[in-house]
């Protein structure tokens, strides 16, 4: 369960960010090559401190080890669907 809690912030901290389509297309690269050479450690290094409020590295690579061992697998290709720009007040 805490592994989902963990999964859960990580998404919700990059869902609440105005985006800047370019930077998150290199952002998004950028983690996926990481992700395919499993530098998970390099991955938390490069995440928000409210992140690393909620998980250590140590748990924050588990559960990137379990997801892709369990749910995700091995990364084949993204594709952006949309570019809506959020904005919050």
């Amino acid at each position: 369960m805490r592994s989902l809690n963990i999964l859960v912030i990580m998404l919700v901290v990059c869902a609440c960010t105005p985006i800047d389509v370019d930077l998150a297309q290199k952002c998004v690269d950028r983690f996926h090559s990481m992700y395919e050479k499993k530098e998970y450690a390099e991955i938390y290094a490069e995440t928000s401190s409210v992140l690393k409020i909620e998980a250590t590295e140590e748990q924050f690579v588990s559960v990137l080890t379990e997801a892709e061992n369990k749910y995700l697998g091995v990364f084949k290709k993204s594709t952006l669907k949309s570019k809506k720009i959020i904005l919050f007040i």
